[in-house]
Order: C-alpha cells, then structure tokens, then sequence
C-alpha cells in the first residue's frame, strides 16, 4: 500500500469514528429533551411575529422637530393570549425612542377586536394589532442605519406570566424624502383639523381594500376656516352658508396633471349622520380632484362644492390655479377641505404620503374643534414643514 493510500485510509476511518460519536451525542441529548420540545417546535417559537407594513420617511412638523410616524403590525401565534409591554426603537447605536406600557395603552389597537383600554394591549391566540408609532427624533443626522425594533412581550397568567424579548429584522427608512408642496388653499386662519399625530382620527383608520391593510389618510389634514374668536362658523350651523370655510378656493399645490375627478355629488346638511348619498368608495370623498405630482405621488382634495371643478381628467394645472370650491359633500358632517397625499389614485386605496408645505405661518392651537378651547398668538413663520394636529395657520 502507497504512503498516500494509508494516509486516506486513516483520514476516511477518523470520518466514520467520528460522525458515530456525533450521532450517538445527539441521540443521547434529544432523549434528555422534553417530549414537548421532540414533538413540537412551541419549544422554541417566539410569541409574537411583527413587521413595518410601510417603511416611514422623516418629515418635519410645524414645531421644528422632526418625526418617523409609521406603524408595525404583529400577530399572535400562539393559542394563548400575549401583552406586549414595550417597545424599543433603535437606529445604529441610538435609542431613539422607548415606549413603554402606560404609552401603548393609547398606541395599540386590536385588529377587528374592540377592548377596553386595560385590555388594549392583549393579543388573543391567532389575532393581530397595530401599534401606531410617532418617533421623534431631536437630531436627523442621528438616523445612521435601519431603525431596529425589541418588543417585549408577556405571556402566561397573572400567576405565572413569562416575559420574552422579540428583535425585528432591521426596517430601512423610506427612499424618498417628503415632497415639498405649495398651499392647497390662501388666507386663514385655517384649523388642521385631524391633522398628523398619534391619535388622528385619520390617522387610526386602516382600510381593509384589494386584500391589503392600508393606512391612506396617514397625514391627512380636514381645513376648516375660522375667524379671529376660533368660531368656525355664524349663526345657523345647519346651514353651509353660515360656516365660514364654504365656497373658499381650492389651489393646486403644484404643476401636475390632473389624475381624476369627481362631480355632481350633492352637499349635505351639516350633523354627524346627515348624508346626501350613500357612502361608497366612490362617494366618500364627494366632490373630488386628485393631482398627479408625479413620482407615484398624487395629492387629494375632498368635499368640495358639486358644479364648482375647474379642472377635467387628463387636464393640466398649475400651482396656485384655482381647480375648485370648498364645500360639504361625500363623506362630511361640515365645511370643510380634506387634503391628503398617498401613492395611488383611490381616495382609500393607497398609503398616506407625507409632505410639507414650502411656507406658512403658525398663528395659534385649539384643543378641539371648540371656539373657547382656541388660543392666538404671534404669526411664526414656518418653512418645509406639514401642519400638526390642531395647528391654525394661515397660508401666503
């Protein structure tokens, strides 16, 4: 035999000694596992799945600072209920934001589960939920990488609950940045009203539609004109005459082409269930004109007065051109301007978009849509900035 054929022979019969001794330790370890853990893999599954739905981009807020408003969707699969009690958010080396229990109770929502608020952050078996997320973050340039996300979650009894640590696969932040847009209207004082921030009835409102779960009024903003006391309107409030914001122009925020319109609806009669048509996918934003900016990018206007659209399908405008008036059609209980951004032609078939406005002043807050809960101040200038909840603000 060849020097070399012995030393083959010597490595292929280490091989086989070997892998017998590997078997043989794996077979011993598995005996001494549960039964559980050799039947199932529940020994090592984690509690909780999440993902971002859609990857957030910064935009900055009338107040200077600078926000990530997104949301992650996790599902419960396990046959037992599970708590989430914490959730961190990290992007390279910084914590940009801890939420913790007492801030989920008002950023969780079940998903076609309606709890009370001590038991909004409970999964059942097989059921999933929202967290509705608004970071903020003091310095952008501390964005250095993918945000990560660490859910800490609870399972078991009162008597026995586990807590168990869930890592996110990092979420990149969105391409592209937040478009810069002119005023969809002039003057003021104008009120956003369900505007952009974590308790925006917009903002809440997820759409079920062509077998997704989607988010379309993420930034969505309801304008409603005001006059120097904070009153939104004079007299009669049955009439939409008698509020102030009805029969106001509506401007096109920038060169676009217009992607699709809507007329002929009737107004309502201002009050919380008073509908001149059915609400349907194609009436719930009564009135309507929605622009194409480009870029899968188109800019919606809602409510407006029926016989009042400028503008045709397939027209061009441009900034600042008049394409219609304010009113109250569709799916509205007053005068007002439904505006909003999202990446598809449908009023409720994209996601939210955000965008900021290259001018405006902030000249005040309300509390909510009440006169004596408005306060005025000094007109500040803002620049490359979106309208946060309950802003009044006047556009050039």
């Amino acid at each position: 035999m060849s020097p070399k054929a012995g030393r083959s022979r010597r490595v292929s019969t280490f091989w086989r000694v070997r892998s017998r001794v590997w078997l043989a330790a794996t077979a011993l370890l598995a005996a001494s596992l549960p039964l559980r853990a050799q039947d199932s893999l529940e020994y090592w599954r984690q509690p909780i799945t999440a993902r971002v739905p859609f990857a957030p981009t910064p935009v900055r807020g009338d107040d200077g600072r600078t926000y990530l408003i997104y949301e992650l969707q996790g599902l419960n699969v396990l046959a037992q209920p599970v708590t989430v009690t914490r959730v961190e958010v990290t992007s390279g080396r910084d914590r940009l934001q801890v939420v913790d229990q007492a801030e989920l109770t008002k950023s969780f929502r079940t998903i076609g589960v309606r709890r009370a608020d001590s038991e909004r952050l409970t999964l059942d078996g097989g059921t999933s939920g929202l967290i509705y997320l608004s970071i903020v973050v003091s310095e952008p340039a501390r964005l250095r990488g993918p945000l990560v996300h660490n859910l800490t979650v609870e399972t078991g009894t009162d008597g026995a609950r586990q807590a168990h640590s869930v890592t996110l696969l990092p979420v990149p932040l969105a391409r592209d940045t937040a478009v810069h847009i002119g005023p969809p209207l002039r003057g003021g004082p104008w009120l956003a009203s369900n505007g952009p921030s974590n308790v925006s009835g917009h903002r809440r409102l997820p759409i079920p539609l062509n077998g997704r779960v989607a988010i379309p009024q993420r930034f969505a903003i309801d304008y409603i004109k005001l006059d120097s006391s904070g009153r939104s309107f004079s007299g009669d409030s049955l009439d939409n005459l008698n509020w102030f914001s009805e029969g106001s122009e509506v401007i096109a925020v920038a060169n676009a082409r217009v992607a699709a319109v809507t007329d002929g609806i009737p107004e309502n009669v201002p009050g919380l269930t008073s509908r001149a048509v059915p609400v349907t996918l194609q009436t719930v934003g009564g009135n309507a004109v929605v622009l194409d900016l480009g870029g899968g990018r188109y800019a919606h206007y809602g409510h407006l007065q029926p016989g009042s659209l400028r503008v045709k399908a397939g027209g061009r405008v441009r900034r600042g051109q008049v394409i219609g008036r304010l009113g109250n059609s569709g799916n509205s209980i007053r005068p007002h301007l439904h505006f909003q951004l999202t990446d598809a032609v449908p009023l409720l078939g994209g996601e939210g978009l955000p965008y900021v406005h290259d001018r405006f002043e902030w000249i005040g807050t309300c509390a909510e849509l009440r006169a004596n809960s408005c306060s005025f101040g000094a007109p500040i200038t803002k620049t490359s900035a979106i309208p946060l909840n309950y802003s009044i603000i006047r556009f050039p």
